[in-house]
């Protein structure tokens, strides 16, 4: 048998986020600590074992306790495992009470041979893996780390557990990765400049574009140990939201056969950090990433996809497209970014960057949407291994930026010759938004109304205005308030409930400069208040409508 691993869910490869406690510790601990056996580790219903094999683990796991050499930490954290699953199981209460009295283990309960006990381990190791139901696949990532703390070999040479009697399909892993490592762009919250708020409006206000900042993420490969790999983010924040998309991006994986040597493991770094905000929103940067250190796959570092990934590698919509967008901008600097993807269900937040920002963030920057993982790939790769077709597209249109950035583009993208080059890079590729949206302009046939998420953002600034005196988008509050007049025709109409308690916290609000007795003033206070609390109810109102919020993704 071959030591290989596969993208498989019943075979070992897991993904691993950090955060994920390890149970190793110091080897210099001498003495053992009482886990803490209120809080289990997992709910035990999530690992659904036959009754056999759950009963197998819960003994190999109290065997382990028992090896005398191990470290304590690794005795306490196999005995948090078994109690997370048994409870009730008499074997782990007397275990644990011989070690926290210094009992030495003998007679009946004199444990079995280490290699014995990391046999069984190893043999339940797959099965535990198949069966992990816990986001992440938290119980199988727990009981690796468990195993591979002990430091015993668990895989004979000429076995390899992962089969089970499977047989592999055709795509076999090298002996090595072919490629160490691999980066790629992105644009993630900047968490430094995001404060903690009180509000739902304020916390949306905080993930504006201001804190957007582009970054790179890279990937790159190290020893894990004997057996087994996993994928690590080993810096930043791990959400519930991207421990699960994770999960979807192992199954991807798996759906394609893709292998990966084992005994290595992938570590993925974001810059600067990852926020907890940030949600899925990295999954297919990370995809991208892991596909091409398998795969030999160099990478455009330019290149910046942005979305979440299904299990069958279809892209989703993530939240903030439009700020992530202005983020890449050249203006705010030299980002590193001159080509983006966006899933295709969120193209319409575009059309509200050309309606409130102009057409400067269209072509600034090339803007693709993508549908599945197969055509963000097609754009990821080095340039002189993209398709020719699509490069020629890119090449094009970066001669018609070059155009537009020496004089007005608005004038300029009714030039003949500008939309000719235009419409030739849309017929090499058709996914390229920034030149669709720049051809619906120059022909006044863009879009006219704002999407719901557009529609909020503009009235987030006026309201931000009002309440703490300043904004990037406007210089005066009557600035502000005359331009949510205007655009009220161009809001969703799901809006403007919001817009008027908007409209009245600033007529209330307006009436402090007046001169009013004491009686008045402390009436005034009380009207701002319930102004200001009809604001946030009618935000939250339409937060709380599933309509609403399934708008807001696209």
């Amino acid at each position: 048998m071959n030591d290989r691993l596969f993208f498989s869910l019943p075979f070992f490869f897991v993904a691993c986020l950090g955060g994920v406690v390890m149970f190793a510790s110091p080897a210099n601990a001498q003495e053992y600590l009482e886990p803490d056996f209120s809080h289990p580790l997992f709910s035990r219903m999530d690992l659904a074992l036959p009754p056999t094999e759950h009963s197998s683990l819960v003994v190999a796991l109290v065997e382990l306790a028992k090896q005398e050499e191990l470290d304590p930490a690794i005795k306490s954290g196999a005995l948090a495992f078994a109690f997370t699953l048994a409870p009730e199981n008499w074997d782990v209460i007397e275990a644990n009470f011989f070690l926290r009295n210094g009992i030495k283990f003998s007679g009946f309960s004199r444990p079995r041979a280490k290699d014995e006990v990391l046999s069984e381990l190893t043999r339940l190791m797959p099965k535990i893996e198949a069966a992990d139901g816990t986001l992440s696949t938290k119980a199988s990532v727990l009981m690796r780390q468990l195993v591979d703390s002990t430091g015993f070999p668990s895989v004979a040479p000429d076995q390899d557990p992962a089969m089970d009697g499977e047989q592999p399909g055709e795509a076999m892993a090298p002996e090595n990765f072919p490629r160490e490592f691999a980066t790629v762009g992105g644009v993630f919250l900047d968490e430094t400049r995001v404060n903690a708020s009180l509000s739902a409006i304020e916390k949306r206000w905080d993930v504006l574009a201001s804190s957007m900042k582009p970054m790179k993420v890279s990937a790159s490969v190290r020893e894990f140990g004997s057996i087994g790999s996993s994928i690590t983010v080993v810096k930043g924040q791990q959400p519930p939201e991207l421990a699960s998309a994770m999960h979807e991006m192992v199954k991807m994986f798996s759906l394609r056969n893709v292998a990966i040597p084992s005994g290595n493991r992938i570590d993925l770094s974001f810059g600067e950090g990852y926020s907890q905000i940030d949600g899925p929103s990295s999954v297919l940067a990370c995809a991208l990433l892991v596909d091409a250190l398998v795969n030999d796959v160099a990478l455009d570092p330019q290149f910046a996809p942005l979305g979440d990934l299904n299990a069958d590698g279809s892209i989703q919509p993530i939240y903030f497209i439009r700020d992530r967008i202005l983020a890449t901008q050249p203006a705010e600097g030299d980002s590193g970014i001159n080509l983006v993807a966006i899933p295709e269900k969120n193209a319409s937040r575009l059309g509200d960057l050309l309606l409130t920002e102009g057409v400067d963030p269209i072509f600034q920057t090339q803007i693709f949407t993508v549908k599945t993982f197969e055509e963000a790939k097609a754009l990821a790769v080095s340039p002189n291994g993209r398709d020719a077709d699509l490069q020629e597209s890119i090449e094009l249109f970066a001669e018609v930026q070059d155009v537009l950035r020496g004089s007005n583009p608005e004038a300029l993208l009714s030039n003949q010759q500008v939309r000719e080059r235009l419409t030739r890079v849309l017929e090499l590729a058709p996914n390229h938004v920034s030149a669709k949206l720049l051809l619906l302009r120059g022909s006044n046939r863009h879009p006219r109304k704002l999407t719901l998420a557009g529609s909020l953002d503009q009235m987030l600034h006026a309201y931000v205005f009002l309440d703490r005196g300043r904004s990037p988008k406007y210089e005066t509050l009557q600035e502000a308030i005359t331009t949510l007049g205007k655009a009220r025709s161009a809001f969703d109409p799901r809006s403007l409930e919001w817009l008027d308690s908007i409209n009245q916290y600033n007529s209330t609000k307006r009436r402090e400069s007046l001169n009013l007795s004491s009686a008045q003033r402390s009436e005034l206070r009380g009207q701002i208040a319930q102004a200001l609390n009809r604001v946030e109810l009618e935000y939250q109102k339409l937060m709380s409508d599933p309509d609403a919020r399934e708008a807001l993704m696209r």
